[in-house]
């Protein structure tokens, strides 16, 4: 596995990570016991973590336009998520899009229980990461965040 050898070379992580990604993006991302309420809820936390919000208000795209979040099986249009009171815009292609149009993509997603988990990049400002939570009476926190720059 190539991703072992990546870890350990710094910036090279950030490759393989990626790699991950593309290929890990096409299988199926929830474990069958999800419910659209359940992911809605670690969607929408997802994208009001506070220690992303530097990122995202100092996209200059952002004062005017909608974030964009990339479409999966799981991440569909039907989502009522928002960003600074802007409904988020689902995309499917990010290759489409303009080249400096933000979006964000969240896949790895697991629901199992009382826990879920996810995996994020945020292209346009070169961050991703990876965060936790749990479920406790009904609602769902966050139990841990990591995020990189690349």
């Amino acid at each position: 596995m190539k991703i072992l050898t990546y870890t350990l070379f710094g910036s090279l992580f950030v490759a393989g990570l990626i790699e991950v990604y593309a290929i890990t993006s096409e299988k199926t991302l929830l474990s069958s016991s999800k419910t659209n309420n359940d992911l809605n809820q670690i969607c929408q936390l997802a994208l009001n973590l506070p220690e992303l919000d530097p990122y995202f208000q100092n996209d200059p795209f952002l004062k005017t336009k909608s974030l964009s979040l990339l479409k999966n099986q799981d991440i569909t249009e039907s989502m009522p998520l928002t960003k600074f009171g802007k409904k988020v815009k689902f995309v499917s292609n990010p290759n489409k899009t303009k080249q400096d149009t933000p979006y964000i993509e969240f896949f790895n997603v697991s629901i199992e229980g009382q826990k879920a988990s996810m995996m994020f990049i945020y292209p346009n400002k070169r961050i991703d990461g990876a965060v936790n939570f749990t479920k406790n009476n009904k609602e769902w926190t966050v139990s841990k965040l990591e995020f990189t720059e690349f």
